[in-house]
């Protein structure tokens, strides 16, 4: 399977405080929130959100060269099984995550 980094300039990887103010600021600039959200996260190169999201994307979608068992998740399989995948608990993110074709049966992945 191949995969992609989503990317956005200047929007660092790990999650936190100065990613979260720096998305911030580029929101102030005019720049896509749903864009900055997204960038630093990889998908299969066959199951991504759409791209461009927009007319003035500034995003970019790169390729990413990985063996099976290199890759590394920075996020609790909970966050998946008990908080996006749970229609009560979710507030709208499972509809998002399943109109990408992910369900579930994903979260491992």
């Amino acid at each position: 399977m191949s995969w992609v980094k989503w990317y956005h300039f200047g929007v660092p990887d790990e999650e936190g405080e100065e990613r979260e103010s720096i998305r911030d600021d580029l929101a102030d600039l005019g720049h896509c929130k749903i864009c900055t959200a997204l960038s630093g996260c990889y998908f299969a190169s066959d199951n991504h959100p759409e791209y461009p999201q927009h007319l003035h994307c500034d995003c970019l979608l790169l390729p990413i060269s990985v063996s099976e068992g290199e890759i590394t998740a920075y996020c609790d399989i909970r966050k998946f099984t008990e908080y996006i995948f749970r229609f009560d608990k979710s507030k709208g993110k499972s509809f998002l995550f399943e109109e990408w074709g992910y369900n579930i049966g994903d979260s491992e992945n």
